[in-house]
């Protein structure tokens, strides 16, 4: 067998091993040959254990350097691919940016014992939702040693009120020491009403919650397969056998990862006007007026910033109703 990939010089391609089911899956054999369309460029193609060191450098060297010229730098790390890289590395950029986030207000309220283990979790949030904060959430209030129920933001005194210390499942999930994903989610109610100006973003986003239903109705469904099929969250009667065991079937399923699905399961509920509830949601009678909205942005900057398998939960089951809030806050960096 030849190697394919990598097929010419800078390619992106890459080579795993395949597992025992996915080789069963596709048919593939221990023994068996692999064939590609596609043979790999010159210069490409031999096996290290059976060449010569030398003979593979010459040879991999030659072809390129004939293509592009003996003064070609295609083989040198140079200043621009230095720059490539280090734009790929948070740690540079997300230090810069929660050094300045140390320097607002709702910053001196993170318990002296806690500001590092905070500082590191910061470190590991998305560059991209801490660029964000530094240019909106300069005036933003916050008592992150509030020893009361929960964690929330409260419009009345435009302040966020959580406890750092809590050790929070979801937040754990994420590998953060301190309940960072509240601080995120509450963040992201108080962007909501403030980063704007006086209005809010869920003002700008009209389409946000006929999209948060679709995508919730098709996620459900998904879920559901063969099994049935739910026409309508207004329709869905709990007291209906086929409905129960519908509603059954996709809280068991969302359940499986709670931790990480308390977004979706809590939007699910929402969506489902309260009937579809396992995992994190909020009672029945919280869902009127515009709670759906405002509950889905502040998930989805949470989400944005935690990244990884949170994320991918939330453009699994939001695809559309993610796209349009994120293309409309990339649009107010």
């Amino acid at each position: 067998m030849r190697p394919s990939p990598p097929l010419h010089f800078n390619c992106r391609s890459t080579v795993r091993p395949v597992y025992a089911e996915e080789a069963a899956a596709f048919g593939i054999k221990e023994s068996a040959e692999v064939s590609f369309s596609n043979a790999p460029a010159k210069g490409f193609g031999q096996y290290p254990i059976n060449t010569p060191s030398k003979s593979i450098q010459e040879k991999n060297l030659e072809s390129p350097r004939k293509f592009l010229g003996e003064n070609s730098q295609w083989d040198k790390v140079t200043d621009n691919l230095k720059k490539r890289y280090e734009k790929t590395q948070n740690t540079p950029v997300a230090t810069d940016l929660v050094n300045e986030l140390k320097k607002y207000p709702f910053f001196k309220s993170v318990p002296k014992e806690l500001k590092a283990d905070f500082e590191n979790d910061l470190l590991k949030v998305e560059p991209e939702q801490l660029s964000f904060l530094v240019k909106h959430a300069k005036t933003m209030k916050a008592n992150l040693n509030h020893r009361g129920s929960g964690a929330y933001y409260w419009a009345y005194d435009n302040t966020i009120y959580l406890d750092l210390s809590r050790k929070d499942p979801r937040s754990v999930a994420s590998g953060y020491k301190t309940d960072l994903n509240a601080f995120l989610h509450e963040s992201g109610h108080w962007l909501d009403y403030n980063s704007l100006g006086g209005t809010k973003i869920q003002d700008e986003l009209p389409k946000l919650k006929e999209l948060i239903q679709k995508d919730a109705l098709n996620y459900v469904n998904q879920i559901l397969g063969d099994r049935g099929r739910i026409e309508s969250f207004e329709t869905l009667n709990k007291r209906r056998k086929a409905d129960r065991e519908y509603i059954d079937i996709t809280e068991k399923e969302i359940a499986k990862k709670s931790a990480t699905r308390n977004c979706v399961s809590d939007l699910i509920n929402g969506a489902s006007y309260g009937k579809i509830q396992d995992g994190y949601f909020h009672d029945d009678d919280y869902w009127i007026s515009d709670a759906l909205e405002t509950e889905a942005i502040a998930h989805f900057f949470a989400g944005k910033g935690s990244g990884g398998e949170r994320l991918r939960e939330i453009k699994e089951a939001f695809p559309n109703a993610f796209r349009y809030f994120d293309d409309f806050i990339g649009g107010l960096k």
